[in-house]
């Protein structure tokens, strides 16, 4: 049993009853000499003794402790505060003390070392030993703050009366209340906190009723002790503010040096940093709109730390010439495990006292900034840039590079993303490039070690696509994708500083794709090239089609083969399927369905591509595939029939003596003398006299290949220079040509009449270009003395209009029987092999004047000379 006896005199009221675990009903009563109850109260001047119907009653039942203390009618008792009574049962208890005083007294409250730390109101302390402070405007409760042990306020005063509370855990040994009270003068105000700091460390803070509002038109002051040594910044971490009908709230600084007049600033303005030396920070509230007065609250923290940057380093940051990019610098993620390790905070200034952890920089401004900070490791650069196309026919032809600016890469501070947001609308496809370095497919068999990556993703009509993640030193040259995308790229570690200067992806806009993603791939002949779907963990959405364009490098054969033997899914709705087809006249295509079994390697000749098609899966299960690029040297004739003999010599080791004998054998024996290496323990252990024989054959057989073929060279060689010098003297002996030319020639062929539309005139039919001595036709003129003496004419240029380009000559496949059905559709009949080509003598009443040949009523130009010599023949 327990027994609590109170003095009158120390006015204090002690309370037992249940906790927030509240237990089953008659399960832990307080039982006295009269009764047992839930509850128990013992006021001043009262010894009660009483006992627990229970075993742990710790876990039930918590004990309030209150202690009235009024100044307004008598002395106060300042001084230390005492724990009283003593002997309480070990329960979680709480003491109260509830001071009145007058309105324009002052109290304090001074805490012993190790002083207290401000939590949020739902936060609890680690040993769960917490005070609380309140005041009283009128009839209205204000809370202070909640404070936990160790930490830097020292005092807090309060104008009029407080409530002092002190929440001790059942098993807690604390017998002392760790402050006292003293009066002070009035401080004007709601009240003021003051924090003292001896070493480098970090305090927050909150304005009173925090998070709810700040009492109207109040003011609030914070008291700063900084040592000499030390610098301390602001930083506002959290604020709202209110709707103002009179005044403005507003912050003020009593800086060093300043004291007779303040800095005042608003709540969204950056707030000072680096101060040196003691400062105070006061919050003014304003007069709220009734109908919508709004909340005013303030949280914030002060760094105190040594001083950094004092060489004064300043960096310029020009972003005139960027567009649509944003550059934060902020601390990275803390790694302490314990919260209350103080670590010092690295800033980022604008002037000596426009300082804040982060800082955002945008397109169109130049920037001077230095940095308050131990150790520039434990900054990040972040930076995002959007590059949009709205009308492909003002970006389709431009290329945009995506590459970190010079104004990022300069800084001491370490990249670590850098993100380009790629818009369009749903016509205007994005094609990403890396001509040079070409990308490598981040995969479990071919992973990326190289100082950063890009990661890929698309959005497609609400779906996302997620490539994966590359990085520079692959085979993939190009990625076109539709609708936009978003380009990451991550950084790991100081080598992309060297690395960044090298980097050569780029983008351009193109037009509407059919497929979600189209990869170019070129690889290097040596590589083994790993490739998997988009969406490896998720699986490649619905009725999502994507291609890989492969290369296959000059006399190389690509072996392609895929990682496992199915799809693994069944389709609801639509068919999922692989397609592989060569880029040739006439290739088989090879596909394969999500219910067959996926080709087996297959050998690639010719570049080619390879399509995988999704469904709509039954189950969650979406398609995932990984397949493989092999390069191996394209094989000739002889290469292949020596691997087959080869192939013969070990399955057929009996017939092998005989196979040196056939023609065959003989014509490859200088390639097997090659290969015999790889086949040594097969060649030489049962069969010696074999690899001596084919050694001498490849020598005597090589000494006769280079005898013949230097001979075929030289025959080569004599029968060309018979050829040259035969033509050569052929022309010396010919005549030179002789061009002739005659008024009366007849250009149509015999018994071809009405043919030629066009008069004479109109026509180039009497110009004739060269003829040949040979095209002398001797017998269809007149002979004199027995000889033929040709009748010519002096050759004079045509001086009439010519055409830019020569005539097309007939084609020589027109043959006889070629039949013309109408003369008019042709406005020429072509010169058939076996009919001559004539001279016609006119008479000089048919030649008209201006030198055209007359043309009779059925449309004949007149007789040829061949013709009239017949004629006279049978005249005579």
């Amino acid at each position: 049993s327990f027994a609590i006896s109170l003095h009158a005199v120390d006015n204090i009221t002690v309370t037992i009853k249940q906790g927030s675990s509240v237990p089953p009903i008659n399960y832990c009563k307080i039982c006295t000499s009269q009764t047992c109850t839930y509850e128990l109260r013992i006021t001043a001047g009262v010894k009660e003794n009483f006992a627990f119907l229970c075993e742990t009653p710790e876990k039930y039942l918590v004990m309030e402790i209150q202690k009235n203390i009024d100044c307004t009618s008598g002395p106060c008792p300042f001084g230390d505060v005492h724990l009283q009574p003593s002997g309480l049962p070990r329960l979680n208890r709480t003491f109260f003390w509830d001071v009145k005083a007058n309105k324009k007294v002052g109290l304090e409250l001074k805490f012993s070392t190790p002083w207290l730390r401000q939590i949020g109101p739902t936060d609890t302390c680690p040993d769960l030993i917490t005070y609380s402070i309140s005041s009283c405007i009128d009839t209205t409760t204000v809370s202070i703050g909640t404070f936990c042990r160790n930490g830097s306020v020292s005092r807090v005063k309060v104008q009029g009366g407080v409530v002092m509370a002190l929440k001790l855990p059942w098993n807690s040994d604390l017998t002392t209340s760790g402050f006292n009270i003293a009066n002070r003068s009035s401080i004007k105000r709601l009240c003021v906190i003051e924090s003292t700091f001896k070493g480098e460390t970090s305090a927050t803070l909150m304005s009173a009723n925090y998070p709810l509002g700040f009492p109207e038109d109040e003011l609030m002051t914070w008291q700063f002790v900084v040592p000499s040594d030390l610098r301390a910044s602001v930083i506002f971490r959290n604020y709202s503010l209110s709707n103002c009908e009179r005044k403005e709230e507003r912050v003020e600084y009593y800086l060093p040096g300043l004291f007779s007049s303040p800095e005042v600033f608003k709540l969204s303005d950056k707030q000072p940093a680096n101060i040196a030396g003691n400062f105070n920070l006061s919050l003014q509230g304003c007069d709220y709109d009734d109908q919508n007065p709004g909340i005013l609250s303030l949280l914030f923290q002060i760094v105190v730390q040594h001083p950094q940057n004092e060489e004064n380093t300043t960096y310029l940051i020009d972003l005139i010439k960027e567009r649509d990019i944003s550059i934060t610098i902020q601390p990275k993620s803390r790694h302490s495990g314990h919260p209350l390790q103080f670590e010092p905070e690295c800033l980022i200034c604008k002037d000596p006292r426009t300082c804040e952890r982060n800082v955002t920089l945008t397109s169109g401004t130049i920037y001077r900034i230095f940095f308050l900070c131990y150790d520039l490791e434990n900054l990040r650069i972040t930076a995002e840039k959007t590059i949009a196309c709205w009308d492909l026919k003002r970006c389709q032809k431009k290329i945009y590079d995506l590459t970190v600016p010079r104004a990022i890469s300069q800084l001491p501070v370490r990249l670590d993303k850098f993100i380009w947001k790629l818009l369009a609308p749903e016509e205007i496809n994005v094609e990403i490039m890396s001509p040079s370095l070409k990308l490598q497919q981040h995969i479990r068999e071919q992973r990326c070690n190289t100082s950063y990556s890009y990661g890929i993703v698309s959005t497609t009509k609400g779906k996302e696509l997620n490539l994966g993640i590359f990085c520079p030193g692959g085979s993939i040259e190009k990625i076109q994708m539709r609708d936009n995308i978003t380009i990451s790229l991550k950084t790991f570690g100081r080598g992309f500083l060297n690395d960044s200067l090298n980097q050569d992806l780029k983008m351009t806009f193109v037009p509407f794709i059919k497929e979600e993603c189209i990869f170019t791939v070129i690889p290097d002949p040596k590589a083994q090239v790993y490739l998997q779907t988009p969406n490896w963990l998720e699986g490649l959405p619905p009725y999502v089609s994507v291609s890989w364009n492969i290369t296959v490098p000059s006399k190389q054969v690509a072996r392609l083969a895929f990682l496992k033997e199915r799809m693994d899914i069944a389709c609801e709705t639509g068919r999922a399927y692989v397609n592989i087809q060569e880029q040739k006249p006439k290739a088989q295509e090879t596909v394969r369905r999500e219910d067959e079994l996926l080709p087996e390697p297959l050998h690639m000749y010719h570049h080619f591509w390879v399509n995988i098609s999704n469904c709509k899966p039954v189950n969650k299960k979406q398609l995932s595939l990984q397949f493989w690029v092999t390069f191996v040297p394209q094989k000739t004739a002889v290469d292949v029939l020596v691997d087959y003999l080869l192939h013969q010599f070990v399955e057929h080791r009996d017939a092998s003596q005989q196979l040196y004998k056939t023609a065959a054998f003989s014509t490859v024996e200088g390639e097997l003398m090659k290969r015999s290496c790889y086949f040594t323990p097969l060649l030489l252990e049962p069969f010696p006299f074999l690899f001596t024989l084919v050694f001498n054959q490849s020598i005597r057989y090589l000494t006769v290949i280079i005898a013949v073929v230097v001979g075929v060279a030289g025959a080569l060689s004599i029968i060309g220079i018979v050829i040259c010098c035969t033509r050569k003297r052929k022309k010396e002996s010919q005549n030179p040509e002789v061009g002739t030319y005659n008024v009366n020639v007849n250009t149509q062929m015999p018994g071809r009449r009405g043919l030629f539309k066009k008069r004479r005139q109109e026509n180039d039919s009497h110009v004739y270009a060269v003829i040949d001595d040979a095209m002398v036709y001797g017998d269809l003129l007149k002979e004199s003395n027995g000889s033929v003496n040709p009748e010519v004419d002096v050759y004079r240029p045509f001086d009439g209009p010519v055409s830019d380009t020569p005539p097309t000559p007939p084609p020589i496949s027109f043959k006889r029987d070629i039949q013309i059905s109408n003369s008019e559709e042709l406005p020429f009949s072509p010169e058939r092999d076996s009919e001559p080509y004539t001279f016609a003598h006119h008479k000089p009443e048919e030649t008209r004047g201006n030198g055209d040949t007359s043309v009779n009523s059925t449309g004949d130009v007149g007789m040829s000379l061949l013709e009239s010599k017949e004629q006279e023949g049978l005249v005579e």
